[in-house]
């Protein structure tokens, strides 16, 4: 699979030179010991710049053999450069086996969700260990970009029984000192992107290196002189540097042997590392020295020959000699091109502050035509003399065409850089707020950036567009009523001023906290009804202009309403496919409205469109399209699947942000969880559930726990329980969830009345279902459950057993749910069975069971199993649970399975149950069992 193995990137200076460290090798051998047995580790090596973590691990994992090692290291430059990290790993691997990958065998588009970019990586890792133990380094940790960061924390959740092992190497602070799980809102702004890797991982082991002792100090002046290191100088230097290895490379580079051995001379470097280098510069030839400075410049590894031009130089090979002496530059004899770079970042630094503002200035502006067109922008700001109107409007022009190209967090670099250029206050600040907006309108994207440029918003002077980021900043951490002050504020002052797109932005979103809080959705329609005319938006503004405005008249007027004014505002075609992507934000809205209505088969197709793995998108409109997704599963009976797609809902949620996915997500996991006999699991995701619903909005998600918890009572048969979480929907206001999805809520509601002897209240939520289902054939089958259930409690035993066989005559539809239909069956068995006609109510059992068992509902399967027995029937051994499968695992697989199955005790029944085919098992009409 790999290129090359191991893929570790140019050597830094070589091994011959690595000492000390005995200690962490040892570790690292301990460790990869474990990853070979299938137990992943995350190693984290820390310290401060310059103490030699790139070199431990080259060396260490040099030393291991059989893994596969793929890295990649970060630059302060690429941090706006979504999925800079996850390309750096797939440089490596053959294209052929990226074939399959649908995400990772192109270019990772910024809109390339990081749960499909995560999921393909952890399939790609699973192959790849086929051949030996994979190692994944991650070097300069601290400048990665925030989304390839995001997928790193997706893998090492997930990895369990891999041979895997994690290798970042980042700056002190230490990182997992640094993590305060307590703290909502953490200190240092790196800490929230560290937060999912270290706190994610099975096993973690943090390295924190310090300097070397005065055995590795001797060590390292021998190899590095050639020769035994004088009297006195390994302590000497040890007391002047602390052990530091890149400060003992620069002096011993840069001191003769006698001033090494002289107790009385001085060293050529006082307390300072640009000191050394500016001494190490100083004894260059101009040659090499202007190779060097030309080096610094570029700030990258380049081809020996562009450094030269921009140096000047006419002899290459000469000066790079030197240059190499000096212990500052490294390069690659094995590249044609001889790529050559500075040794280190902290060198770099020195080399570039020690040369000359002009010479500086100058180099850059030459650089800029030897570069591509993106890096070209690094050099003419740094080329600029202070500030420069041209160069400032030039960059936010190009911040447009990045917007253009999906590249927010480009754009918004683009546009700090104009800011600093701009020769007004007036338009620094415009600049700088339109940076931090930009940033804001992906809520998944740059969350360390938003929050080290919120000193900057604050100290703005007031205006609307200041005022609309620091409410948009507000609502990301959930301060919801200072937020909706800052809104306020900048749609009345952009109208006094008539910024009328500043109004928009502010309108919209203040719309969309209204109706996430479902407290004021006829409000959140005031704001955004007429926005949309404005022709003021740009398209994502547009899209979440929409998604608001039909979302809040689902809230207000009801799902069918909402959805019938989708159709003129949304305008999409019927069929998802010919969606474009640019409409998938409406899409995703079309899907959630169509399930709320009862249109299961449409809804799917629409939520699945919208995550098709060639449009995949990340944000809301994707959450939105997954929760929808994994509540059609749930209804149409697939409760694995829906609670895969749950797993990824939260997997989203969590790695994008997304509070507002939380409660549902973890609603459906619950549900799922509790409909397959694993109740632990089910209260789980019922507390978290609980946690983010009243977190974020309980006016929006109070009927999610209720319904979850329901759901959970109702596996277990206690309906009492089951009532007390039911009885809070009368108490909650009619928006919110509990108004778009009435129709889910109102069967599991009659239940619990009918199973408790609220008999009148069951009338009237009958009446409710039978009302809906007048719009949504798909409910007919459960009101006529609904009815015999309450038929049933009263008493009516033979109107129960009609309405029930009734019921089974039906059709099945493509919106049917079937767990009903095994309810229906289930609830007619054991009443014939309770008359003594064992005839009859076998073989609705039987099929009852099956039913049951397709869908993976283990509670209901096993009561059925009781009634079962006094027919004279059983279940064969592994019909409940597949094959091999854990205890609370779910089956999956198809009813057709299932057949012949059963033990039969009664002959006149043996026949007809055994030639039960898919079509009965699917709720088709089924030829009657024999007479007696």
């Amino acid at each position: 699979m790999s290129k090359k193995d191991p893929a570790m990137g140019p050597d830094p200076g070589g091994h011959e030179r690595f000492v000390g460290r005995t200690g962490e090798l040892a570790t690292f051998g301990t460790l990869a010991a474990a990853v070979r047995g299938g137990q992943p580790w995350l190693v984290v090596v820390e310290g401060e710049a310059g103490i030699g973590k790139t070199w431990l691990i080259r060396r260490a994992l040099s030393d291991l053999r059989g893994f596969a090692v793929w890295w990649a290291r970060c630059d302060p430059l690429e941090r706006d450069w979504p999925y800079g990290v996850v390309e750096q790993w797939l440089r490596g691997i053959e294209p052929d086996s990226l074939a399959s990958f649908a995400a990772l065998s192109g270019r990772l588009a910024p809109h390339t969700s990081p749960v499909q970019a995560g999921g393909e990586l952890l399939e790609l890792l699973a192959t790849a260990q086929g051949r030996g133990p994979v190692a994944l380094v991650l070097d300069d940790a601290q400048w990665a970009d925030e989304v390839s960061l995001r997928v790193i924390g997706f893998i090492v959740r997930r990895l369990w029984r891999d041979q895997v092992m994690v290798v970042l190497a980042a700056r002190t602070p230490p990182l997992i000192e640094a993590v305060d799980t307590s703290s909502e809102h953490p200190a240092d702004p790196h800490e929230a992107s560290w937060r999912c890797l270290v706190t994610g991982a099975q096993h973690t082991r943090a390295l924190r290196l310090k300097g070397l002792d005065s055995r590795g100090v001797a060590q390292l002046l021998a190899a590095s002189a050639g020769r035994k290191a004088p009297v006195g100088a390994a302590e000497r230097l040890l007391e002047h540097t602390g052990g530091h290895p890149l400060h003992l490379h620069a002096i011993i580079a840069a001191a003769t042997p006698e001033q090494l051995a002289g107790e009385e001379e001085h060293l050529p470097v006082p307390d300072s590392l640009a000191d050394a280098v500016r001494t190490a510069l100083a004894q260059l030839k101009e040659p090499s020295r202007m190779l060097v400075e030309a080096l610094a410049v570029l700030d990258t590894c380049v081809p020996l020959a562009r450094a030269a031009r921009l140096a000047r130089i006419d002899d290459p090979a000469g000066a790079l000699g030197q240059a190499l002496e000096s212990g500052l530059v490294h390069w690659n004899p094995d590249d044609p091109t001889t790529p050559v770079g500075i040794r280190h970042s902290l060198q770099r630094e020195a080399v570039y502050q020690a040369m000359d503002p002009c010479r500086r200035r100058t180099m850059h502006n030459a650089a800029a035509a030897l570069v591509d067109t993106d890096t070209a922008w690094v050099h003419r700001v740094a080329a600029a003399d202070g500030t420069d109107a041209r160069l400032a409007a030039e960059l936010e022009s190009e911040a447009g065409r990045q917007l253009e190209a999906e590249q927010s967090d480009r754009a918004a670099t683009l546009l700090l850089w104009a800011a600093d250029l701009s020769t007004s206050r007036t338009e620094y600040e415009r600049r700088l707020l339109l940076a931090a907006m930009r940033l804001h309108s992906l809520p998944y994207h740059s969350g360390t950036r938003r929050f080290t440029l919120q000193e900057a918003v604050e100290r703005c002077a007031p205006s609307p567009l200041r005022s609309c980021v620091l409410g948009r900043a507000a609502t990301a951490h959930g301060d919801f009523a200072p937020g909706e002050r800052h809104y306020l504020d900048a749609i009345a002052t952009a109208r006094a001023t008539g910024d009328r797109r500043t109004e928009s932005r502010a309108r919209i979103w203040l719309a969309s906290l209204y109706s996430w809080q479902a407290e004021r959705p006829s409000a959140s329609l005031a704001l955004v009804g007429d926005v949309l005319d404005h022709r003021l938006l740009d398209p994502p503004a547009r899209a979440e202009a929409r998604f608001t405005l039909i979302f809040a008249t689902g809230l207000h007027h009801g799902p069918r309403t909402a959805l019938a004014m989708s159709k003129d505002i949304l305008a999409l075609p019927d069929d998802p496919a010919r969606v474009t992507r640019e409409d998938h934000t409406a899409l995703a809205v079309r899907a959630m409205l169509r399930l709320a209505v009862g249109e299961r088969a449409a809804a799917q197709r629409d939520a699945e469109m919208v995550l098709a793995p060639t449009r995949v998108e990340t944000g809301l409109a994707t959450l939105t399209a997954r929760s929808t997704l994994a509540l059609c599963h749930y209804q149409a009976g697939r409760w694995q699947q829906s609670a895969e797609v749950a797993g990824h809902a939260l997997a989203q949620a969590d790695l994008e942000g997304l509070l507002s996915g939380l409660p549902e997500a973890h609603a459906w996991a619950a549900m799922a969880a509790a409909g397959q006999g694993r109740p632990v699991a089910a209260r789980s995701h019922l507390d978290s559930c609980r946690y983010w619903s009243e977190r974020i909005s309980p006016a929006m998600y109070a009927a999610l726990p209720a319904v979850a918890g329901a759901v959970l009572a109702q596996a277990h048969a206690d309906h009492p329980r089951m009532m007390d979480h039911l009885d809070s929907l009368t108490r909650l206001p009619d928006t919110g969830w509990h108004r778009l999805n009435r129709q889910f809520e109102l069967p599991l509601y009659l239940e619990a009345l009918t199973a408790t002897g609220r008999l009148a209240e069951a009338e009237h939520t009958l009446d409710e279902l039978r009302a809906l289902s007048g719009s949504a054939p798909a409910l007919g089958l459960i009101a006529d459950w609904g009815t015999g259930r309450l038929a049933q409690a009263h008493g009516r035993l033979d109107t129960a057993i009609a309405v029930y066989r009734r019921a089974l005559t039906r059709p099945v539809t493509i919106d049917e749910q079937p767990f009903y239909r095994a309810r229906i069956e289930s609830d007619l068995g054991h009443l014939v069975l309770e008359e003594g006609d064992l005839q009859t109510a076998a073989p609705l059992l039987c099929n009852a069971h099956l039913h049951f068992t397709a869908l993976g509902a283990a509670p209901y399967a096993h009561r059925v199993t009781a009634a079962l027995a006094a027919c004279g029937l059983r279940p064969a051994p592994g019909l409940t649970r597949p094959s091999g499968a854990p205890p609370d695992a779910v089956s999956d697989s198809p009813m057709s399975d299932a057949h012949g199955f059963y033990v039969i005790g009664l002959d006149l029944l043996s026949a007809w149950a055994l030639s039960v085919d898919h079509a009965h098992l699917s709720g088709v009409d089924a030829a009657p069992p024999p007479s007696s």
